[in-house]
This record gives C-alpha cells, structure tokens and sequence, in this order.
C-alpha cells in the first residue's frame, strides 16, 4: 500500500461544486475536481475560458490551457485564491440543440427561448443572438423542453445523451460555442504539508490522470453521438466561423482581460 489513499466522493456528497471550493479553499477538502466557471465565482479572469468561439478546436483549447495563457491563470489563481491547479481535465464543448429546426447561423437563434445555466457569459451569449436565456434547474430541461417552455437548450454531446434531452429536441447543431474546461485544485495549506518530493508524485500522477480522462471523454463523447443518432436525432455541423465573426463585439464587453484574450487567439 501507498502512503496517500486518495477517497473519491462523487455527485454532491460533499455539498454542490462552489460549497466544495470554498471547502478546498479552506482545507477541509484536500482536492477538488470543478469547472473554471465555478471557478471565475472565486477568480475572475478563469471566466476568460468560457467565452463563446474562444477556442478554434480541442487541440487550440488543450495549446492554450497547457500554453502560457494557461499558466498565466492559475498562477492568479494561487495568488488571489489560494488554490493549487494539479491538472487540467477536458469537459467537451456546448452546443445547440432544438426542437423545430436546427441552429446553422446566428440569425437562427433570434426570437428562440434557449435554456443555459445561471452562467452570465452563457446568458449573455444568448441575448446578444437576440434570443431569450432561460434558466432552469438541470434536472427540469427535459420536461420544459417537452412542454415548449423553452425551444432548446445547449450542453455537450454526454449530457445530451444522459439526459435523454435528445428524445425531445432532435436538432444537434454543433457550433461548439463553448469549450470549458476544469481543473483539479488542492488547497495551498494542504499542498505546503507535503514534502517536494510528494508534490512532484502528486504532479505526475494528476497529469496522468488528466491524460487518460481526455481518452475516455473523446471515447464518451463517439458513444455519445451514436446513440443519439440511433435514438432518432440528427447531427449539425453548421460553419462556426459564421459565429465566431458575429461574436466578436461581444469580447468588447471583456476588454479589461483583453491581453489574455488576444494571447489565447494568438495560440496556433
């Protein structure tokens, strides 16, 4: 047996994913698994990542996480936070999905009522397509979708699938308008306890981990799509560039975080 035993606690059992920051921030949790989303609640500028069409592709995300822009991030985040980033983790990316027709250029989501979560770039993102943001409870989708609360939603392909979301709004346009990822953190009281020879065990084991959970999202992600289809939706591939060039004054909103930006932009 090792020195360390590492418990994994799954869903919510230690409280929602914020209640777990703040906990990892305090000590009482050693690590934390979160979205940078929850994160920009505790540090501002994380909230860089989820900005719509920021990432070109998976592998332009994955050169500006693991890059210097990255790195530039969660070094903020130690110094404001608190938190020590051990690894990235891939989470997908968001896009579309309704229920009369298909989403294959931004005048398409004009007069739509799309639900997002309490995320203010997502709502934003929405109102700026002149559609209506919504925000509803994850586990109520389904059925405002099946009443015509809502004419779509938006989530990455597992989420579609795992919440059946597919049965009732067959039309998956991956625009790809967000690419999120997350971070496992460790909190700096509990990081400094350990010796440098244990942080650096630490640090190759989360980069293996975060290795092989890339493989296994890619894997979830093919599975996902194909029983999608089978289920009887239908799969989009609209020109994202067409976003992306209507996007664009809608960074004027972050201009504050402008060099960080145009350095992630930067990144071929």
């Amino acid at each position: 047996e090792g020195k360390y035993k590492v418990e994994v606690c799954t869903g919510s059992q230690l409280g929602s994913e914020k209640e777990t920051v703040e906990q990892a921030i305090l000590g009482a949790i050693e690590m934390v698994r979160c979205s940078t989303l929850t994160l920009a609640g505790f540090y501002e500028p994380m909230g860089i990542l989820s900005l719509p069409y920021l990432f070109r592709d998976y592998d332009h995300q994955w050169k500006a996480i693991l890059g210097a822009p990255g790195q530039e991030l969660v070094d903020g985040l130690l110094k404001d936070v608190g938190l020590v980033a051990l690894c990235w983790y891939e989470a997908g990316a968001r896009s579309f999905y309704t229920i009369k027709g298909p989403i294959m250029k931004p005048e398409d989501v004009k007069g739509l009522k799309i639900r997002v979560p309490e995320s203010p770039v997502l709502t934003n993102m929405v109102k700026f397509l002149k559609g209506a943001a919504v925000h509803i409870p994850f586990a109520e989708v389904y059925t405002a979708l099946q009443t015509g609360v809502v004419d779509g939603a938006e989530n990455n392909p597992p989420s579609y699938y795992e919440m059946k979301h597919y049965e009732v709004a067959k039309h998956y346009s991956l625009d790809e308008h967000t690419r999120i990822p997350e971070l496992v953190v460790m909190s700096k009281s509990v990081w400094e306890k350990f010796t440098p020879e244990e942080r650096m065990i630490l640090k190759v084991a989360a980069h293996a981990s975060s290795v092989y959970e890339r493989i296994l999202w890619q894997q979830y992600e093919e599975r996902s799509l194909k029983a999608v289809q089978e289920g009887g939706a239908k799969i989009y591939n609209p020109d994202k560039s067409l976003f992306q060039k209507a996007m664009q004054p809608f960074y004027e909103e972050y201009s504050k975080y402008k060099n960080l930006i145009n350095k992630i932009l930067a990144v071929k």
